[in-house]
């Protein structure tokens, strides 16, 4: 798994499957992003507004390579691996979550990237998803793959394929692909027979769920190393003026947290100046 410099806030995720590896690249404002545009080799990738080729020039992308190093200027430096098998998504905080948080942070400061070892991902579902899936996916007619289409205001959810500069590059996306409807929805488009669409859905779902949880850890992993991952529940209390009074008790503010969530016993929202 491979992650880039987190510098803002503003997280972009994209993720690559190969036979040997998962790649997850964290991308906040700029660093590496993984390349895997010259082993020929389908990858499976839960992605969030993939940046464009012009992105990665940039932001002077660095390339990881497919055996896990990290190429800085000349010199080429082995990625740090980290054990995520303690780790559960689904309970933070607990087992080896704060030791492996900690790696994972000192690995985005120190060298941008890390390579994850995650058994959740079994060598079952790898096979399923790259001899059973994505070459029957990949063999049909371009016209059918262009059925993997959201409009001109989403080219990244969809087919891409005959790019310029991209010879022999083709990708298919999966909105919400962690889910089973969509990938139902995406087999069915494919091959509207029936024909595949079952072993294929199986095969998808299951490791894009995967992904999806590592990536939801790795998240929450970077938020709190970042100190902004608390919940704070606050009850708060606005007495009523005198009749003689004329005064706001809070004043116009912005909150220092990144949401608020507000909930008032049957008050209206002001909607405009008092």
């Amino acid at each position: 798994m491979a992650f880039g410099p987190v510098t803002k806030l503003g997280l972009k995720y994209k993720a690559r499957l190969t036979p040997s590896r998962i790649a997850v690249q964290v991308n906040g404002g700029g660093g590496a992003l993984p390349n895997e545009a010259r082993r020929p080799t389908t990858t499976g990738s839960k992605e969030s507004n993939p940046p464009s080729a012009h992105h990665h020039k940039r932001h002077g992308a660095q390339h990881i390579s497919s055996v896990g190093t990290a190429r800085i200027g000349t010199d080429a430096m082995q990625l740090p691996k980290i054990d995520f098998s303690g780790v559960d998504p689904s309970a933070p905080g607990t087992g080896t979550w704060s030791a492996v948080r900690a790696k994972v942070m000192d690995a985005l400061a120190t060298f941008g990237c890390f390579d994850a070892e995650y058994p959740a991902l079994t060598p079952e579902q790898r096979a399923a998803l790259f001899d059973g899936a994505t070459r029957p996916l990949f063999a049909l007619p371009v016209d059918t793959k262009r059925r993997n289409y959201h409009g001109a205001d989403k080219p990244f959810h969809g087919y891409l394929g005959g790019l310029q500069g991209y010879d022999g590059y083709e990708s298919l996306a999966i909105v919400d692909g962690n889910k089973p409807e969509p990938v139902r929805d995406f087999a069915g488009l494919m091959w509207p027979d029936g024909g595949c669409s079952d072993g294929f859905c199986k095969a998808v779902h299951g490791v894009a769920a995967r992904i999806f949880e590592l990536e939801a850890a790795v998240r929450r992993m970077v938020l709190e190393g970042l100190g902004v991952a608390k919940h704070l529940f606050r009850m708060s209390e606005y007495q009523a003026p005198s009749a003689a009074e004329k005064t706001v008790r809070f004043g116009s503010h912005q909150d220092s947290n990144l949401l608020s969530v507000v909930c008032q016993p049957g008050f209206p929202f002001p909607t405009g100046p008092a």
